[in-house]
């Protein structure tokens, strides 16, 4: 039989080989060239990627408030959808 030492080294030996393997944070990474977005001409698009749902646009002002309500969402900002 082992002493106490040599039963908690195996048992964190055990603990320890579950763990996963966290790779060296510490490595060097090569630098990225700067970028001048100024003198990039970007194609314009619009972030609205929201759908609304017929049966949602069906609904009346309370109706939405209700729901929202009931399932405990909060909406904030301007022109916000439904």
């Amino acid at each position: 039989e082992g002493s106490d030492e040599e039963v908690y080294a195996v048992a964190r030996g055990l603990a320890d080989a579950d763990k996963p393997k966290v790779p060296n944070l510490k490595t060097t990474m090569e630098e990225l060239n700067k970028i001048d977005h100024s003198a990039i001409e970007y194609e314009v698009f619009e972030r609205c990627f929201y759908e609304e749902d017929p049966e949602v646009f069906a609904m009346t002002e309370l109706e939405v408030m209700q729901l929202r309500r009931k399932l405990d969402l909060r909406v904030s900002g301007e022109d916000v959808p439904r």
